[in-house]
């Protein structure tokens, strides 16, 4: 039964909707962002966001999988994550450039740079360690809402708390279903957390 659980939250939260989930947030929560879009502009933001980070990615993870460049789509050992983590950090580049030729404000177009360098930061890691792609994740959306909130001066405690909360079901998650061991989960979370953080500072 636990494990089903875990794997629900592994489904639920996993990092390639993370993208998806920080512009639901910002683009309504950021001042200057929230009153300068209308809502059918910060829509077609996330669908672009959701179609380049999440859609594409998993359309190509299934082409790899029937061509048997991927073992399993579960991507349980270090060698199976190479090649979407470059896929990944691709997809975070294309919508980088998106966003530069839309003209949209620096905010958006670092989140997605930054983005990038950190699934490339967790791609060299995975050459030699089997890190936590998932805590890797959420450290990074954590450290990046703590920053944004911090340097625009927003006061919403509920949105910490949760991402703080579901990190550690995060956490919880891949240790319960053994994929990691708590060093590759505490060092994602970590890198995560600070490279964002210190990135939006």
């Amino acid at each position: 039964m636990e494990n089903k659980i875990a794997k629900i939250f592994s489904y639920i939260f996993h990092p390639i909707l993370i993208p998806a989930y920080i512009f639901s947030i910002i683009l309504y929560l950021v001042p200057y962002l929230s009153v300068t879009f209308t809502h059918e502009f910060k829509l077609m933001v996330i669908g672009i966001v959701l179609i380049t980070t999440c859609i594409i990615p998993l359309i190509l993870f299934s082409l790899f999988y029937k061509l048997n460049l991927l073992e399993s789509l579960l991507m349980e050992t270090k060698e199976e994550r190479t090649l979407p983590l470059l896929l990944i950090s691709i997809s975070y580049y294309t919508t980088y450039y998106i966003f530069r030729k839309l003209n949209l404000p620096p905010l958006t177009t670092i989140i997605m740079l930054s983005a990038c360098i950190s699934s490339i930061i967790t791609l060299l890691i995975n050459y030699k360690w089997k890190i936590s792609i998932h805590c890797v994740g959420w450290g990074s959306f954590t450290g990046l809402m703590i920053g944004i909130f911090n340097y625009y001066m927003i006061t919403n405690i509920s949105i910490i708390i949760s991402l703080f909360f579901i990190s550690g079901l995060v956490a919880y998650s891949r240790l319960q279903l053994k994929a990691h061991n708590y060093s590759q989960v505490y060092a994602g979370y970590i890198i995560g957390f600070l490279s964002m953080l210190l990135i939006i500072h």
